[in-house]
């Protein structure tokens, strides 16, 4: 199985208005279905070894984890995202 970059290095998510998004929250989920709900594992890696816990927030538009901006990786070829607020 080979390493699915879930977004490009570094997407920007943004808010309602166009800001970045401050303390939003990520989840990735089974294709078709919620992910909130019906989360699949997601890491920090291409290597799949680091995972991440769900959901991941956001910082100036930015994913973090740690504080650090952070490239979401899954295994599967097809994903559902959230994005809330």
């Amino acid at each position: 199985m080979s390493a699915q970059s879930i977004s490009p290095p570094f997407t920007i998510y943004q808010d309602i208005d166009g800001s970045p998004l401050e303390a939003g929250m990520i989840y990735i989920g089974t294709a078709g279905l919620n992910a909130v709900t019906n989360q699949i594992a997601v890491y920090s890696d291409a290597a799949l070894s680091v995972a991440l816990a769900q959901p991941i927030t956001t910082r100036g538009g930015y994913p973090v984890v740690s504080g650090a901006p952070v490239v979401i990786y899954t295994g599967v070829d097809d994903y559902s995202v959230a994005v809330n607020n």
